[in-house]
């Protein structure tokens, strides 16, 4: 996890530890009404849906969702301690789920993989949380259903977010406040479709906040503490082109050729181009963009992995195919190693993102290739401008 995660995670595990924000019943009592709202505007559930909640807390929706409608739960969480919570819960009630700590800005899963994604305020506390859309996108079926809930720019909540920030009593960190016509235009550029939003007040625990909403919102639907959103991803298997550089250490080890077999292996994906060639340390900046990492808290990684991508020869392999950025992501597998999946690249390699931290340097990790549209055509842009 990234520096600004940990950070995260150090915060959120406090506020689960010490705050009446994670008080059990609080948490069934709001995940209620949360759900009968969104069943009464629309939102489909059926037996048998593998449901992720990304930022699950406790588990508290996903255990309403299971026992109601029978879904398979699975959740993530950035805090250590509410998915120790959410586990503790599962057992006790005797749910069959699967929770695991993670960053929703690089989620552990498939693409294609979950039927319905809930994600009730998250993605406000980053500011690269279009990284979460990207992920939410890649991992849904196609079809599949999006459900945010975000705090809402016409509100008085941020005004009450500033004044507890000002009186130090503000427990939620950095987070920024949507418009639905935000939303709704960023979904549609990340190849969201049905795009659908309303805002309600808050509950009325928020009392202040709730009553005066309340008053707006009679005068105008438009204002409103919680915004709804729920959006499909689109259903179109388009022809894509992306790019897969195979890395110094997989040179070293003498996996160039079995990982392109591996690649050659996948269904409907053609090799258009592939050569051995010495990155430039500008082409290699601008892949691992500074801004980025400076956003995450990783300047220093940064510099590790420029270190390691000039330490050698690369191959760069120019790939096309319907759907290929999703399933070419998918072979190269996960940034560690050691927890990438059998069948990925990444799990032939020897190393471990523990390991390198121990010794100061970049993961040896063999493969990159991009997880977006967005980012596909970056890595196109610097490595193939001729094509």
């Amino acid at each position: 996890m990234s520096v600004e995660s940990n950070e995260l995670s150090a915060m959120w595990d406090k506020v689960w530890k010490y705050s009446h924000y994670a008080d059990h019943r609080l948490r069934i009592e709001r995940a209620k009404k949360k759900i009968n709202i969104l069943l009464k505007n629309g939102l489909s559930l059926k037996s048998g849906m593998r449901v992720l909640d990304a930022g699950c807390g406790d588990g508290s929706t996903l255990f309403l969702l299971e026992k109601k409608f029978g879904i398979f739960p699975v959740g993530i969480d950035v805090s250590e301690e509410a998915i120790k919570r959410a586990r503790f819960f599962s057992e006790k009630n005797a749910i069959n789920s699967e929770f695991k700590r993670a960053d929703t800005r690089s989620l552990p899963f498939p693409s294609n993989y979950f039927d319905l994604i809930l994600s009730w305020g998250v993605i406000e506390h980053f500011n690269n949380y279009d990284l979460a859309i990207d992920e939410f996108h890649r991992i849904l079926k196609p079809q599949g259903t999006l459900n945010l809930i975000q705090p809402h720019r016409f509100s008085f909540g941020p005004i009450q977010r500033v004044w507890l920030q000002i009186l130090g009593r503000w427990e939620s960190g950095f987070q920024i406040e949507f418009s639905g016509k935000f939303l709704k235009k960023l979904l549609a550029q990340k190849r969201f479709t049905n795009i659908e939003y309303f805002v309600t007040p808050p509950f009325p625990d928020m009392k202040s906040v709730y009553y005066a909403d309340s008053i707006v919102h009679k005068l105008w639907r438009g204002w409103g503490h919680y915004l709804y959103l729920t959006a499909n991803k689109c259903e179109d298997n388009v022809v894509q082109r992306t790019v897969v550089l195979i890395k110094p250490d997989a040179f070293t080890d003498n996996l160039v050729d079995h990982i392109i077999r591996m690649i050659e292996s996948l269904h409907n994906v053609n090799i258009l181009r592939k050569e051995v060639f010495r990155p430039t340390k500008e082409e290699v900046e601008a892949h691992h963009n500074k801004d980025l990492f400076n956003s995450l808290g990783e300047p220093l990684l940064r510099e590790k992995i420029v270190e390691y991508w000039l330490s050698g020869p690369m191959m760069k392999i120019l790939v096309e195919g319907k759907d290929v950025i999703d399933c070419v992501h998918d072979l190269v597998g996960n940034t560690n190693p050691k927890t990438s999946p059998d069948s990925t690249i990444r799990s032939l390699s020897k190393d471990s993102v523990e390991q390198a931290d121990q010794e100061n340097r970049a993961v040896r990790n063999l493969a990159h290739a991009p997880r977006s549209e967005e980012e596909a055509k970056r890595d196109l842009s610097i490595w193939f401008k001729d094509d």
